[in-house]
């Protein structure tokens, strides 16, 4: 499978918001790819991706019934020192 950062793929089946297409913004074990109707970000793994495609098809991202909400590493990193400083003591997360 020849994909590469930038590309754009063109599914069959078309996100919510109406586009079919989809920019591929990172490649490695998972691919992240961004909707280029809404912008909205999906992340699957590579092997699922690549054994569905191998198979003929359909590829599934996701259910449809499932939220992710992704966020960097330095939002993630002021999101714990955040809860720590809230922290009272004793509390299990």
């Amino acid at each position: 499978m020849d994909v590469r950062v930038g590309d754009v793929l063109t599914m069959k089946k078309q996100h919510p918001c109406g586009e079919k297409r989809w920019q591929v913004l990172r490649i490695g074990a998972d691919f992240k790819l961004r909707c280029l109707g809404c912008g909205h970000e999906i992340m699957g793994a590579r092997s699922k991706f690549e054994k569905q495609i191998k198979a003929g098809g359909p590829v599934t991202i996701t259910d449809e019934n499932i939220i992710r909400y992704f966020m960097t590493i330095p939002e993630a990193a002021s999101l714990v020192l955040q809860a720590a400083s809230m922290a009272k003591g004793g509390e299990l997360y």
